[in-house]
């Protein structure tokens, strides 16, 4: 780590410790720990009558001082790839999935899932560092099924919880959609709960429209809506 970059990272580290004492006392937030570092679920409050959510709070002036740096995984990834999976999971789809089967997706079961993954090439995974640290990542891979041979399907983005609308995800899109730009495909194609709209308006902002096809399926009794999203990249 260069020098400005570990003091960059003290700083940071010194900012969100001052505010976590002030924020701990924020009404219906909660926390969560991401390795060696605290960071907050998003969480909308009130500090001197302007709007925040707990992260944002405390790494918004970071971004000139945090790089975040975007890379191919590896297959020593994997554990910290499960660790920000798991808790992103928990945190996107509380309340939108049956909550016995989030929780059946602990840390062992998605570390064996990406050791797999990247240790077989299912599919291409990219990794968001900050501080040396994985706070996110995405997969994609050719869509299964009758798809254009023209499609690349992104079949997953999860940041770390307390860093959710900071620019980690589009960061990493962003990433993925260059990437893409130099390939030969024309497309990108992915799938999206019917009830995330948080996730939904993540990808109408970058440029998605919905296809019109559906996908359901059943979880502990309750059904599941999966809407198609579809970008062009390519004229």
């Amino acid at each position: 780590m260069q020098p400005i970059q570990h003091l960059g990272a003290k700083l940071w580290l010194h900012h969100v410790s001052k505010l976590t004492k002030r924020l701990r006392q924020t009404p219906n937030a909660r926390h969560f720990q991401f390795k060696s570092v605290l960071v907050f679920t998003v969480q909308w409050f009130r500090l001197g009558g302007r709007r925040y959510s707990l992260l944002n709070a405390a790494l918004g002036f970071t971004k000139g001082i945090m790089k975040i740096n975007i890379r191919n995984a590896d297959i020593k990834d994997a554990h910290s790839i499960a660790l920000v999976h798991v808790t992103s999971w928990a945190q996107a789809y509380d309340g939108l999935l049956p909550k016995s089967f989030i929780e059946s997706y602990n840390i062992e079961r998605r570390q064996k899932l990406w050791s797999n993954t990247l240790s077989d090439n299912l599919a291409s995974v990219l990794v968001a560092e900050m501080g040396n640290e994985i706070v996110g990542f995405l997969s994609y891979r050719k869509p299964r099924g009758e798809q254009s041979n023209n499609s690349i399907e992104l079949n997953s983005l999860y940041v770390a919880p307390g860093l959710f609308g900071c620019g980690v995800g589009s960061d990493l899109f962003d990433y993925f959609e260059k990437r893409m730009l130099n390939s030969s495909y024309t497309q990108i194609v992915l799938w999206a709960l019917d009830t995330n709209q948080i996730a939904l308006n993540f990808y109408l902002k970058h440029g998605f429209c919905e296809t019109g096809l559906q996908g359901k399926e059943r979880l502990d009794g309750t059904i599941l809506n999966d809407l198609q999203m579809v970008k062009s990249i390519k004229a």
